[in-house]
């Protein structure tokens, strides 16, 4: 049997989490700018994006690999469903973050991985585990906690994961590579976002015109934040298990709760409290569950092996 290489191990543990920590203190960078409407934002981070993405591709020669997506019009459309998706996901973490919810978007991204399995079981028929069973009904009864106590419907926390999730989801039934997938994505949204800026700059109310160096520089960096953690998750995940990305995740979310309490001075109040530890036992049970299905299976296999080989 082939073993993996340690070296590789070491990078890919080393990309994973440069991409979940990028992810998990992205809230800092949104914050420089929030006096810039959302919408702006977006269609900032969507046309910068595909910029920089589109001359990284013609760089390192890799343009005549969108020709066979591009012509396929069944998975130009998959791709503008999925590009929606996820510019929602954007738009509500950045509405949140610069409305001072980071707290919301920790919570929705801790159970990201719950929503995910969720609806692998809701979509691909696929069936839960005991124990997953009872980390998904936990977190249910967080969530279910804070909207009796509040009265109110945390919609930012189940936004983000339900998006995501459901773009995750779609992602896994287009046979297309990350790149090609993102930059194909990001044009069918160009013609809307660069629209809507030329609506703006029309209407004299671009923030990025009419502000000074600060924003010139940040906005378009707004491409360099949503690329970076992208090519670092996609260079990790290559070289690592799935088991151990799946427990390098829950650094974003980390991060982001506690950038919340402690730089930015977020209230936490008992009933978040509570929904929040309801959430982390779920996932303390997840992961563990997870870790020894993954071990029992490996050991299934190569018991069997090991068996042959030494007959």
């Amino acid at each position: 049997m082939s073993q993996q290489i340690p070296g590789e191990t070491r990078q890919g543990v080393f990309f994973a989490l440069g991409a979940f920590m990028i992810w998990g203190l992205n809230p800092i960078f949104f914050k420089w700018v929030q006096e810039v409407p959302v919408y702006e934002i977006l269609a900032h981070r969507i046309v910068w994006m595909v910029l920089i993405l589109f001359v990284l591709m013609v760089l390192t020669r890799r343009t005549e690999q969108l020709k066979p997506f591009i012509t396929d019009k069944r998975m130009v459309g998959m791709l503008f469903i999925t590009a929606l998706l996820v510019s929602t996901n954007w738009f509500v973490f950045t509405w949140a973050v610069t409305h001072d919810r980071v707290l919301h978007t920790s919570m929705g991204y801790f159970i990201n991985p719950l929503v995910n399995v969720f609806l692998g079981m809701l979509f691909l028929r696929e069936r839960l585990r005991r124990w997953q069973a009872v980390s998904v009904t936990l977190a249910f009864c967080g969530v279910a906690y804070m909207i009796i106590a509040r009265g109110t419907l945390p919609w930012i926390s189940l936004a983000l994961p339900l998006s995501f999730g459901m773009y995750g989801l779609l992602r896994k039934k287009i046979d297309i590579d990350a790149y090609s997938g993102l930059l194909i994505e990001g044009m069918t949204l160009v013609p809307i976002s660069l629209g809507y800026l030329i609506y703006l700059y029309s209407n004299e109310s671009m923030m990025f015109m009419q502000e000074g160096l600060k924003l010139k520089f940040l906005l378009p960096f707004c491409g360099v934040v949503s690329l970076v953690p992208l090519m670092l998750f996609t260079a990790g995940v290559r070289r690592i298990p799935y088991s151990t990305i799946g427990i390098l995740q829950y650094t974003a979310p980390t991060l982001s709760f506690l950038s919340s309490i402690f730089l930015f001075r977020e209230d936490l109040d008992p009933v978040q409290l509570a929904a929040f530890i309801f959430i982390w036992i779920s996932l303390l049970i997840f992961s563990v569950e997870g870790i020894i299905h993954n071990r029992k299976v490996v050991t299934e296999v190569i018991d069997p092996i090991e068996e042959v080989s030494e007959a």
